[in-house]
């Protein structure tokens, strides 16, 4: 049995998911699974919470405050004490260690979470450097991969083999609880990091609007915390919409599930994403969605076959498109059946474990 360690960040963020389901799907028990969690924050309770209960070994490195030089060999020494026979990398900032690995006789497997519209120099760096030196690098979409060979050019070296493996989800976890009933009082629910780029203004922004023209009853749900989080809450405030908005904070899994299984519709504005855990969630369970279009977006939603677009960054088309939803004027039940479908077609853990463990 090959024993794999899976590196990832320690707080809130899509990695969790993803190192999770990996782990879930693996029903055969073909893998010894390990943990390594890596930030500037302690380890999330619900992270902690699933290693007990599955009984996984796990590790901590928590880097605030110390050198980046002491932070990498602190991994290094956790890593090389779990023994691992593959490590999977979350963070492509960690790409100084890999080498060393690498003649320790560990595999590496790099996963590029990172949409590349917002790639630092340095973090475009680690990719030519991990695409060299890994064993294996994973994309998340095929468009990911094309526009990674296209920005790189002649610096696309493909030592490491490039590979595209889909973000899989626990289908059975997140499933309809009843059918959705679209009457008033309307949930539109959205949650995530609160950061620049999610842009979590722009539905505050289109609340405003709706509330101009005076839309049918609904209430809106915002979950998550971050940097931008307070400067969200000012503005709706600011606004005049903070009786139509609930700022829910920062939530475990279990209640972001209990949330989209009631909630009629989900809103994701992100400027940039590769592909999104949050839509995949939503659409298994069958919420209609309306995401900004941007291409990690639409590797997920079809529009107008099981959800909706709208222009990203632009509040106004934002409100109509609700505006139609929340007039009946959008096939919400359809849209809805075909989510549900399209998900358990294409988001399946096990199907994603199986491509994960190709290259493990």
């Amino acid at each position: 049995m090959k024993k794999v360690t899976q590196v990832l960040y320690s707080g809130l963020g899509g990695h969790g998911s993803v190192a999770f389901s990996i782990m879930d799907g693996d029903i055969h028990h073909q893998c010894q699974h390990q943990f390594l969690f890596l930030g500037i924050e302690s380890v999330k309770k619900e992270y902690i919470e699933k290693c007990k209960q599955e009984k996984v070994p796990f590790d901590s490195v928590i880097i605030k405050d110390i050198p980046k030089h002491k932070a990498l060999y602190q991994t290094y020494k956790s890593i090389k004490s779990q023994n691992p026979d593959t490590v999977i990398l979350h963070s492509i900032t960690l790409f100084p260690i890999v080498p060393i690995l690498r003649l320790l006789g560990i595999k590496v497997v790099s996963v590029d979470h990172n949409a590349n519209a917002i790639k630092t120099k340095f973090e475009w760096l680690s990719i030519i450097f991990l695409n060299i030196f890994a064993n294996t690098q994973v994309y998340l979409t095929n468009n990911q991969l094309d526009d990674t060979k296209r920005r790189l050019g002649k610096f696309y070296l493909k030592l490491g083999r490039p590979v595209v493996i889909n973000n899989g989800i626990d289908t059975q976890l997140f499933s309809p609880k009843k059918q959705i009933n679209f009457e008033a009082p309307f949930q539109i629910f959205a949650f995530g990091r609160f950061i620049r780029i999610k842009d979590f203004q722009s539905i505050i922004k289109a609340v405003k609007i709706l509330k101009e023209q005076n839309a049918p009853n609904f209430h809106v749900y915002l979950a998550g915390d971050g940097e931008t989080f307070e400067e969200c809450k000012s503005l709706s405030n600011e606004l005049s919409v903070e009786n139509q908005i609930t700022f829910l904070g920062m939530q475990p899994e279990s209640v972001l599930l209990e949330y989209l299984q009631k909630t009629h519709l989900y809103v994701h504005s992100s400027f940039n994403e590769n592909m999104s855990t949050a839509i995949m969630q939503a659409m298994s369970c069958g919420v209609p969605c309306l995401v900004s279009d941007i291409p990690g977006n639409r590797a997920l939603i079809k529009d107008k076959f099981n959800g909706w677009l709208f222009e990203t960054n632009h509040p106004e088309d934002l409100s109509k498109k609700i505006q139609l939803f929340l007039n009946h004027q959008l096939p919400a039940e359809e849209i809805s059946q075909n989510a549900r479908k399209y998900a358990e077609d294409h988001f399946s853990m096990v199907r994603m474990f199986d491509n994960y463990y190709k290259f493990i």
